[in-house]
């Protein structure tokens, strides 16, 4: 990957972080900050642009195998998907026990998670491990991407393949839209909201957007490296001014696909200071822990305030920070102790049997 863009992936994933967990901070602030906060959760909107961006430059003018390409990005999120979802699992039965004397097991939800198909039943989409829903989405793209790079992403003429994608985000934008604003949408917590939100399908068009941009980026010799600060800078301003202006539309799924891959394709091309900065080590690292920091927030939150009923921190920016704090280290753990020696141990038993 791109050095400077990984550390993009902590960035979104904090926010995250921050959108589930810091709800009870900076309440009396300014009706645009509560707008923004409401809307945090684009950050998984950019995770999914960066997804299709990154694995085109990855497979670039090279035929995939579907087999192999499955068990590549398996490898990658599926052992700490597992792990956090029997995380989820011991939390909730350590909650049951300790306070509230009994426990419902539900072994359909389990098993959709543990699967990664929750996001195709609306009313399962957020159960248990409530962030892995994005990872269930993330599978349907990594099915469809060999489709797409054998077939659409080899057609060497730019004109047609920019024209049809581009086109198929315009149709899939106008349609959810609609259908947002229609009768049949429900509002929030409904099963029509769940479908929109969550379902693999309404949020293909960040992805393919994301495949285009990589696309672009790999096909193109107009653009040259050089300081794009100021341009980076300007599109971040321009995003937030239409998240507050835009407020009534359907932002997610991608309508701001085009504003995040303009970050990410400026970036990637940048030579500038916040490039210098993002390739710290230090970033680069937390860009490479972002996953599990991702993955694990909902367990190690629930823990930490199960226990701090017995502490009893008052202070809730202090028990965020603790709270921060302590899934960093628990992420970099994960990372440099399971993510990444099982993610090599599998590949290497993969490769030798294929």
């Amino acid at each position: 990957m791109i050095n400077q863009i990984t550390f993009t992936r902590f960035l979104a994933a904090f926010i995250i972080v921050f959108y589930h967990m810091g709800g009870n901070l900076f309440k009396n602030i300014s009706p645009s900050f509560e707008i923004l906060r409401k809307n945090l959760d684009l950050g998984v909107s950019y995770f999914f642009v960066l997804s299709g961006f990154v694995m085109i430059i990855a497979y670039n003018n090279k035929k995939v195998d579907f087999k192999k390409f499955m068990i590549n990005r398996l490898s990658r999120i599926y052992p700490t998907h597992l792990l956090a979802l029997f995380l989820t699992l011991l939390v909730s039965l350590f909650v049951s026990i300790n306070y509230i004397n009994h426990y419902t097991f539900d072994g359909k939800g389990f098993l959709l998670q543990a699967f990664l198909l929750q996001a195709w039943i609306p009313s399962y989409s957020l159960s248990w491990n409530v962030p892995s829903w994005s990872i269930s989405v993330e599978l349907f793209f990594y099915v469809m991407f060999p489709l797409l790079i054998n077939t659409i992403f080899r057609n060497k003429n730019k004109k047609v393949v920019i024209s049809l994608i581009f086109t198929i985000w315009v149709i899939a934008q106008i349609v959810m839209n609609i259908y947002y604003f229609s009768p049949y949408y429900l509002g929030e917590e409904s099963i029509s909201w769940y479908f929109l939100y969550f379902n693999p399908v309404p949020n293909f068009s960040s992805f393919l957007m994301g495949c285009l941009g990589g696309y672009i980026y790999t096909n193109q010799n107009t653009m040259k490296i050089k300081n794009y600060d100021i341009h980076i800078i300007i599109i971040c301003i321009v995003t937030i001014v239409f998240v507050l202006i835009g407020k009534q539309l359907l932002l997610h799924n991608g309508l701001l696909a085009i504003n995040f891959l303009s970050i990410i394709f400026l970036l990637s091309l940048n030579n500038g200071y916040i490039t210098k900065i993002f390739n710290h080590r230090v970033f680069i690292h937390l860009g490479e822990i972002s996953f599990a920091l991702y993955i694990l927030q909902n367990p190690v939150f629930i823990f930490l305030k199960k226990i701090n009923n017995f502490v009893g921190i008052q202070n809730d920016y202090l028990f965020f920070i603790i709270g921060v704090i302590t899934l960093l280290y628990f992420s970099h753990l994960t990372y440099t102790y399971f993510e990444k020696p099982l993610q090599i141990k599998i590949k290497k038993i993969t490769n030798k049997s294929l």
